[in-house]
């Protein structure tokens, strides 16, 4: 019993040592955590009413542990007493009820120990909500401890300046009006969105989708039933793409779907090894890479971007040696103006197109429509305007069927992988095509002469330039070589530019004056002026009627100018846009008649360009006058009228005229009528006084000229008036 006393007194007294520690480290943190809220606590009525609730909680801890104390000590010195007073082999101690006892202590321990652990949680707590109250209100003040002091954030020197609080409350009204005026500028922009309310009886209002005179909408059930049709769509495009793009890959989350691939089967044809894969990677890479630095060699004005801190050099624009650039004054005044002339931009295509609409963000700002205005004119219904969509739609779609019945070369494309038939050009009963090697043969035949043409075209015109894009490409320039012929200085081509832009000004002047009807473009919306047409004092046109049946009878008149000259001629053909249209040829008939043989007509066709030529070389000796067009700027050669006294010279030929004698105006329609009508009188009296005049303005052949005298018809005498005669003359 004995040994049994002692050993519940040892257990006992640890648990009082341990109980009386955690009592005094209890003690101390809740005077810290005062000390600490006692720093912290603020003049508002929350925090005072925090402060006392965790004074009295602490007091209660206090006290309720100095009570478990004082009882443990009692029952320390009660169980001392009785082993000390009874003979420890006649007295039996009921261990277990004393065993009970101690438990029920320990209990009694465990639960101030619990509660202490609560308080210390309710003590964080409290200290939490006192500083996170403190960091969100600074406006507050601090109700500080006469022996804490610190300096104040925000009334330091330092401190920036601080609105009162009558201006916050300002602020804040503003604010908010501007946020119910946006509340009810969204209300009435976006009805659809629905009114929400806080199931308010007293608020009611009418619904403006389902009042009385609402347009219909579309049933539930239809709806249903077109986003089913579409999701049946969706399934059908997504497989049909899956079978004509097997090289994207299926993409599946379940474990247990499996099958046979298509690209690694028995059958698959042969793909190329990873060796000649990789290779082709390398060879791509380095030409990448070295396109890198041909651009970085070509382009130092992008700049160089490195994630290397060690990496260092000379910036190319920023050296000693830098051409200047312009500052940054004049950077942002270039900027500003730029700015500007946008806006004004942007403004005048607003005031020239209205119809375009205008785009805004706010919705405070209101206006009236000029489409929907009551002064507007009026515009077709919307039953019309579906009714023309669809007849559109409709013909597009015959249009469609028509081109792939005339073209069935262009092919056809389809995403549906269920559409299947047979190629018109591999049937069997197709006609024999070009071979491959004759189709490479050709294309290698152009693309020659396409590189001998360019060579001509660059050796003809230098002036054009060379335009590379290699780096290590280089070369002399053709017009800066110190063997270069000089050109004219920089100020000469600027006045020959402003004279050219003057000119060039006058001539549009010119235009516009002589062709009034053409109208004036202009992009300026400040422009005005008053129209040439629609004066006061303009002449009467003619009413829209009148040229509404001018323009019919002349619609008439080409159709009825258009079926002579098909009917005049026939061999041209007819030219048909439409599949449907079909009919029997004129010259193919079982009946027609027999036609040349193809020689024939080559033949003929011979002897006609040689006539043309023959006639075209009469033509040019006739009339040198003319002159000779040519395009080969490698054609040269002497003129043979030139201004030489031993020259024969014709008509308007030579530059410069024998003194007293006046060159004849010549006209090319009078001389193509001239040689059909030289010898057709219409009277046999005719007077020769005007022919003898026209032919004394020739100049003679000889070196010297001198006029010929005229005579009257008195010294001529009676000659004759045959056209024999006038041609001998």
């Amino acid at each position: 019993m004995g040994s049994s006393a002692s050993s519940h007194t040892e257990r006992a007294a640890p648990a009082s040592t341990k109980a009386v520690a955690s009592g005094i480290s209890i003690e101390k943190e809740q005077q810290r955590g005062v000390r600490g809220h006692t720093c912290m606590r603020s003049s508002g009525s929350e925090v005072d009413l925090t402060k006392i609730a965790v004074n009295e909680t602490n007091t209660a801890v206090k006290d309720n542990h100095d009570a478990k104390e004082e009882k443990l000590i009692s029952f320390e010195e009660k169980s001392e007493n009785n082993f000390e007073e009874e003979d420890c082999d006649d007295v039996t101690v009921d261990t277990d009820y004393e065993d009970s006892d101690i438990d029920s202590d320990f209990d009694e321990i465990n639960e101030a120990n619990e509660d202490e652990e609560v308080s210390q949680i309710l003590q964080d707590a409290a200290k939490l909500k006192v500083l996170a109250q403190a960091f969100l209100h600074p406006e507050n003040p601090i109700a500080t401890d006469p022996t804490q002091f610190g300096r104040n954030f925000f009334d330091r020197a330092s401190a920036p300046a601080a609105e009162s609080r009558e201006e916050a409350e300002e602020r804040a009204g503003i604010l908010a009006d501007a946020k119910a005026l946006k509340n009810a500028a969204v209300d009435y922009m976006h009805p659809e969105v629905g009114v929400k309310t806080s199931n308010d009886g007293s608020c009611f209002g009418r619904n403006y989708f389902s009042r009385a005179s609402a347009p219909e909408t579309e049933d539930p059930a239809m709806t249903l039933e077109r986003e089913l049709v579409f999701s049946d769509l969706e399934k059908m495009k997504k497989a049909a793409k899956d079978y004509l793009h097997p090289e994207i890959g299926v993409k599946t989350t379940d474990g247990t779907i499996f099958g046979r691939n298509y690209f690694n089967r028995p059958s698959a044809p042969m793909m190329e090894d990873d060796e000649l894969a990789d290779d082709r990677e390398e060879i791509l890479a380095d030409m990448r890479s070295l396109k890198k630095l041909a651009v970085d060699y070509m382009h130092p004005e992008i700049g160089v971007k490195t994630s290397d801190g060690a990496a260092l050099g000379r910036n190319y624009f920023t050296r000693s040696l830098a051409t200047e650039i312009e500052d940054t004054e004049m950077a942002e005044e270039r900027a500003k103006v730029l700015a500007e002339t946008e806006s004004l931009k942007k403004f005048a295509a607003d005031y020239m197109h209205p119809e375009f609409g205008v785009k805004k963000s706010d919705g405070t700002s209101f206006g009236r429509n000029y489409f929907n205005r009551q002064s507007a004119p009026e515009m077709e219904d919307n039953e019309i305007a579906n009714e023309r969509a669809d007849i559109l739609a409709e013909l597009k779609s015959l249009k469609k069927l028509a081109v792939d019945y005339m073209h069935p070369e262009v092919g056809v494309k389809s995403s549906d992988g269920a559409a299947f038939g047979r190629n018109y050009f591999n049937r069997p009963s197709a006609p024999d095509t070009e071979e491959d090697d004759l189709a490479d043969d050709r294309e290698e035949i152009l693309a020659d002469m396409r590189s001998l043409k360019k060579l001509a075209v660059d050796y003809m015109h230098p002036e054009v330039g060379v335009k590379s894009s290699d780096g290590a490409a280089f070369g002399r320039n053709y017009f800066t070589r110190p063997s270069a012929i000089e050109t004219e200085y920089l100020f000469v081509a600027n006045e020959r530019a402003e004279i050219l832009a003057e000119m060039k000004s006058l001539k549009k002047l010119a235009v516009d004056y002589m062709h009034p009807e053409f109208g004036v473009e202009t992009c300026d919306g400040v422009l005005f002026g008053r129209n040439y047409f629609d004066r006061p004092s303009a002449i009467e046109t003619e009413y829209l009627f009148v040229a509404n049946e001018r323009a019919e009878i002349l619609a008439e008149m080409k159709s009825l100018k258009k079926l002579a000259v098909d009917y005049t001629h026939p061999e041209v053909g007819v030219k048909s846009s439409d599949g449907a249209t079909f009919g029997r040829n004129y010259f193919n008939r079982p009946s027609a008649t027999e036609t040349d043989d193809e020689e024939t007509v080559k033949a003929r066709a011979e002897i006609l360009a040689d006539m043309l030529n023959l006639k075209k070389l009469a033509v040019d000796y006739m009339h040198p006058e003319v002159g000779v067009k040519t395009s080969d700027g490698a054609a040269f050669g002497r003129n043979y009228f030139g201004p030489e006294k031993s020259a024969v010279y014709s008509e308007s030929t030579a530059q410069t005229m024998p003194v007293g004698v006046t060159p004849i105006e010549t006209d090319m329609n009078e001389m193509e009528s001239h040689d059909s009508s030289m010898f057709e009188f219409e009277d046999e009296n005719f007077d020769f006084a005007e022919m003898r005049s026209t032919f004394s303005t020739f100049v003679p052949t000889r070196s010297e000229a001198s006029p010929v005298p005229l005579k009257t018809d008195e010294e001529e005498g009676h000659l004759s008036r045959s056209p024999s005669s006038v041609m001998l003359i």
